[in-house]
């Protein structure tokens, strides 16, 4: 791939570990419990925001949701906790460049992602070389390395791993990568970098 060659841009999105705060309230909370206020007021935040992203993404390219679990897992959550983004799907996302893709092998995490990734290449392999840009955990970034080895992708990774202590951290989060979403994609080059370095990574851009 050349330098001058353009990049088709394919922006992969974790639910579990990026867009949602899916582990937090598995954690946190049961269905038996009501929610906090403080708990429905910062979903909520992040509800609008989940929708913001994603309608930002796909005015840059091919978006695909990567979902690590059922559909029916999905949607109760989305229904529970997000029910903004469970209505702006319904109206919008069929006329949009985005899928969702369900963890349906039930194996490794590693071989979900790989299977995942192998899944969207095959989707998006004839519009020409590919900008991967992933926002997810280090097993969905370590599949993009793999799938860079044997495909024409450039990769750029945004890690979401580091620990998070409340569902603050994670709004804050999805509000510092929407910022900065058209200078991660737009970049031409291999990236990897955490969240926390997002803002100091952007002013070299």
């Amino acid at each position: 791939m050349t330098t001058s060659s353009r990049l088709i841009e394919v922006l992969v999105f974790s639910w579990h570990h990026f867009l949602s705060p899916t582990e937090y309230l598995e954690r946190h909370f049961e269905h038996r419990f009501p929610l906090l206020s403080t708990t429905i007021n910062t979903c909520r935040q992040m509800d609008r925001h989940i929708v913001q992203i994603l309608t930002h993404a796909c005015q840059l390219g091919y978006v695909y949701v990567v979902v690590e679990s059922s559909f029916d897992a999905f949607e109760l959550q989305l229904n529970t906790y997000f029910p903004r983004t469970a209505r702006w799907l319904e109206m919008y996302a069929a006329a949009l460049p985005l899928e969702f893709v369900f963890d349906t092998i039930k194996t490794t995490k590693d071989k979900m992602y790989d299977t995942m990734l192998r899944a969207i290449w095959q989707q998006t392999r004839e519009y020409g070389d590919i900008g991967l840009t992933i926002f997810g955990p280090e097993a969905l970034q370590q599949a993009c390395a793999r799938m860079s080895n044997i495909f024409s992708i450039v990769p750029k990774t945004i890690n979401s791993t580091e620990q998070t202590s409340s569902l603050q951290h994670i709004l804050t989060r999805l509000l510092n990568v929407d910022a900065n979403l058209n200078a991660i994609v737009q970049d031409g080059i291999s990236t990897d970098m955490s969240i926390h370095n997002i803002e100091q990574r952007i002013v070299h851009l």
